[in-house]
């Protein structure tokens, strides 16, 4: 299931982030999936508070589906003139091991620039949208078979194996700062950017805190956005760097999570 919702990223931080990207991006020119984008918000302290900004726009919608929202990741989308499409796929194949059920796993996507099926907007399945975002991951939760998919037109290594899934999935034609929400097992794909502009886009993941699985160390020193939202910046991003951190297996990181657990339990303890 997927759903548009109301809430919009505002055009000056649109752009804001949209000419920072321009210039941290020194692979935006590849035709293949761009994996830089993933380190984005921990590279400084300007990118981070980016971050904050993106998260407060979209704060009632999370507070109304999460009790407690941890963020999973969130990295920019960067598709050159020429870049390859990406092949149909669930998120749910590549995330069983995040959580307990009911899943609540959901992408929040927005574009930087108005898209269509010229310059890379989603494709999405018309029959699968709905206007409340309460419905995702508890109404259509198929898990389709998917085939290892390794091509130079996708960044992805699998693709849903049913051919009346993949013709069912249309684009979906949204202006920039417009949000697109969808669960983790709606099958999603993006068209190839056949313009003569990048297409710059936002993807947030959020999972609920209290539903992980049990013992996954890396994901329990995430941050959770209500911690973010409320940590003063500076040391906000500090913790954000020490949280991002723990998903390198570096014996070097210990002592740095220690620290960033207790310091995040106590700083939340006292902004409560």
């Amino acid at each position: 299931m997927w759903s548009l919702i109301k809430e919009r990223l505002g055009p000056t931080l649109v752009d804001d982030i949209s000419s920072d990207i321009l210039k941290y991006d020194t692979n935006i020119e590849s035709s293949e999936f761009n994996r830089s984008g993933k380190k984005y918000f921990a590279t400084n302290f300007k990118r981070y508070k980016f971050l904050k900004s993106i998260l407060k726009s979209i704060y009632y919608p999370l507070q109304a589906y999460y009790k407690n929202p941890l963020l999973y990741h969130a990295f920019i989308l960067s598709k050159s003139p020429g870049g390859n499409s990406t092949s149909c796929h669930q998120d749910i194949v590549f995330w069983r091991d995040l959580e307990m059920e009911p899943r609540t796993a959901i992408t929040f996507w927005v574009p930087l620039i108005n898209v269509n099926n010229k310059n890379g907007c989603l494709k999405l399945i018309p029959t699968e949208k709905t206007e409340n975002i309460l419905h995702l991951n508890k109404i259509d939760k198929k898990i389709y078979s998917h085939k290892d998919f390794k091509s130079q037109n996708s960044g992805f290594p699998k693709e849903i194996k049913e051919k009346y899934i993949l013709e069912r999935c249309k684009p979906v034609e949204i202006d920039s700062g417009n949000w697109i929400a969808f669960d983790c097992y709606s099958p999603h794909s993006s068209c190839s950017n056949i313009s003569e502009y990048h297409r710059l886009a936002l993807k947030v993941v959020v999972l609920e805190k209290d539903n992980l699985l049990k013992n996954n160390k890396k994901l329990e020193q995430l941050l959770t956005i209500n911690q973010i939202l409320k940590f003063p910046s500076f040391l906000g991003y500090i913790l954000f760097l020490f949280s991002n951190s723990s998903r390198i297996n570096n014996p070097k990181n210990r002592v740095l999570l220690k620290i960033k657990s207790l310091t995040s339990k106590i700083l939340f303890m006292f902004l409560k």
